[in-house]
């Protein structure tokens, strides 16, 4: 953009206002940018250090492994809902999900 008098670059107070906020958005873009590599390469160093102190992700397991066993002895004629109550979990998805091992 090429100014030649400034009576003309502040003619439209909104036009002037509307280009410095597309200014600042795209310096936050760039910024926000530059600052994504890092914080992926964090990511991925802190959860390879964690994998090999043999960190365990994601949720904990509903069921202890006795709740489990004595669930595999219940579910013989028995809805998941009722092994669920009697294996001391409140989780249905808890026994149903451990179905697959069963």
């Amino acid at each position: 953009m090429t100014i030649t008098r400034l009576d003309r670059l502040a003619r439209n107070n909104r036009d002037l206002l509307d280009l410095a906020e597309r200014m600042v958005l795209t310096v936050f873009a760039v910024l926000a940018e530059l600052e994504r590599a890092p914080i992926i390469d964090r990511t991925r160093n802190n959860r390879q250090a964690a994998m090999a102190r043999s960190v365990k992700f994601g949720p904990r397991p509903a069921l202890t492994a006795p709740q489990l066993d004595h669930a595999r002895q219940l579910i013989d004629g028995r809805t998941v809902k009722e092994v669920a109550s009697s294996a001391g979990s409140a989780s249905v998805d808890a026994v149903s999900g451990a179905r697959g091992r069963w």
